[in-house]
């Protein structure tokens, strides 16, 4: 104590010699103080305290005021906690944090935004050549305007684009680019989504085109409601800068939107963004509509199941080809992902694919469906997510899956009758792994938007197989009986039923109406799976 009393009498002295005498002033400017650690931060305001009543002597603070207050009241709790009677709490004992930096800041000054009216101009100042003329235009509509954060970010995007002209064997677009690197900075949130899941950007253009493309109020309003957006983007789609963003080119324009391009394809921009940062499992977030896969609606009615007795590719136990008659239920638009898994297996202490790190699966393979998932993994999901959201979530039976895949008319394909490799992962043209879900969208979807039922992972179902008894019929034609909920407790021994091929397998056997079995227990990487949501209790 007897040193600050010296030190303060010979700073008074030293600010009256040197500063006083000739009419001037000191000004100390400490910038960035909410940079500090909290306790560092406090400690600075402390001293900057013994000085306030010396004349001549004005500090400048540039620093954020909510998160030095709530530094202040974090270090002040800290100390409460660790010297203080515990009931100090209740009789205001914390201090609280604007209230002390009232008693400090005695001239609160806040630095102005930018006219709305000159942020272009400002924005276009920042950079001498840009590498596109449209990136300015990113800028100004997609970060508000905050100086500080527009210069940033701005630079942020040149030194990635810098790094990305490197880059020949796959070409990064600069419009695309600034405005991933724009939701990074401005919705961290969002991208955070995005990065795990990239097609979801996709389909948030591709529904702020649709819902917003007529200018009329009450015309948008019946498109929204027509319109599913996918559950994980429902924060994000009436943020008017995100749609402003978003759309902000015609959709026509080439390399500067993000609709039509596939997952690996969107995955390139945020791998350049994405900061280097050790593998680990993403933060459980349980909001039903981030943890619910999305599903489009199959409506109730007939369709033909089965393959004709002419098709030569199909076996008997796919014959005869016969009418079905379902209600209407909703399925999964895409198999279930390791991301989606990942909250059950982390809610539940589910043991893990054997392709993860503990609870962590493969780096960058979030949106890839989930794989090593036996029939009693798959039911154990959809029981858990049914109890999570209060809805009748299951495994889907037989003629529900084919009947997504296939349409009403028992295509044989999900896209049409003629086979094409490049609308499928199969083994003819596919990567010989799994690919994201939605990869091969929209070409290769169902008649209903159900997408990868062709390829990709074989599928568990509900159904039971039959058993070697029951040769050669298998339990076909499909019987509603044969997905009663008592078949759940049937033991290991008997087999279930697998639909749609995967990546391992060729177009014969990647056909809507192909069958395939194994043991309930049964994993490998080729198997994964796919929810149905009905929305009443149904046998099918």
């Amino acid at each position: 104590m007897q040193f600050l009393d010296q030190f303060q009498e010979k700073f008074e002295n030293l600010i009256k010699s040197h500063i006083r005498s000739k009419h001037r002033r000191l000004i100390v400017f400490v910038d960035d103080l909410d940079r500090c650690l909290p306790e560092k931060a406090v400690e600075v305001l402390e001293a900057i305290k013994l000085f306030l009543d010396v004349p001549e002597c004005v500090f400048i603070l540039g620093l954020d005021q909510e998160v030095i207050a709530r530094g202040i009241e974090i270090k002040y709790r800290e100390i409460g906690i660790s010297t203080g009677p515990a009931d100090k709490k209740q009789r205001g004992f914390l201090i609280d944090g604007p209230r002390y930096l009232e008693k400090i800041i005695q001239l609160p000054f806040q630095i102005p935004p930018i006219d709305r009216s000159k942020v272009s101009d400002f924005v276009h100042g920042l950079v001498d050549v840009w590498p596109h003329e449209d990136c300015p235009k990113v800028f100004t509509e997609g970060l508000g305007d905050n100086p500080r954060q527009i210069k940033r970010t701005v630079n942020v995007f040149l030194l990635l684009w810098q790094l990305a002209e490197k880059r020949e064997a796959r070409p990064i677009k600069p419009v695309r680019l600034a405005k991933v690197v724009a939701i990074q900075h401005v919705y961290p949130e969002l991208y955070d989504v995005l990065k795990i899941t990239p097609r979801l950007l996709r389909d948030l253009e591709g529904y702020l085109r649709e819902a917003f493309k007529t200018g009329k109020d009450a015309e948008g309003s019946e498109a929204r409601e027509r319109l599913e957006p996918p559950p994980a983007l429902a924060p994000y789609i009436h943020r008017t800068e995100v749609r402003k963003l978003l759309t902000l080119h015609p959709e026509q324009m080439p390399d500067v939107n993000f609709i039509g391009l596939s997952p690996e394809e969107l995955r390139l921009y945020f791998t350049l963004t994405r900061r280097a940062e050790a593998p680990k499992a993403a933060p459980v977030k349980t909001p039903r509509d981030v943890f619910e896969p999305e599903t489009v609606r199959i409506p109730a009615g007939s369709f033909l199941m089965g393959s004709d007795d002419k098709d030569q590719s199909a076996g008997d136990d796919e014959k005869p080809q016969h009418p079905v008659e379902l209600p209407e239920y909703r399925i999964g638009k895409y198999p279930v992902t390791n991301a989606e898994y990942q909250v059950f297996v982390r809610e539940t202490r589910h043991p893990a694919p054997r392709n993860w790190e503990d609870e962590i699966y493969p780096q960058d393979k979030g949106d890839h469906p989930t794989v090593y998932i036996s029939w009693h993994d798959a039911t154990a999901y959809c029981q858990w997510l049914g109890e999570k959201s209060g809805k009748n979530y299951r495994l889907p039976s037989e003629a529900e899956w084919e009947k997504a895949a296939r349409g009403e008319v028992g295509l044989i394909y999900p896209w049409g009758n003629d086979w094409d490799a490049k609308k499928v992962n199969s083994g003819e043209e596919g990567p010989g792994e799994t690919t994201p879900v939605g990869q091969y969208s929209p070409g290769g979807d169902s008649p209903f938007g159900a997408a990868d039922m062709a390829g990709n992972v074989w599928e568990w179902t509900r159904n039971l197989w039959g058993k070697e008894s029951d040769k050669p019929e298998f339990k076909y034609p499909f019987d509603p009986k044969d997905s009663r909920r008592e078949d759940l407790a049937a033991g290991n021994d008997v087999a279930r039923v697998l639909r749609g091929g995967s990546f391992d397998y060729y177009r014969d056997d990647v056909r809507c109406a192909i069958r395939r079995r194994n043991s309930p227990d049964f994993r490998n990487d080729l198997i994964g799976f796919r929810v149905v949501l009905s929305p009443f209790s149904s046998e099918l």
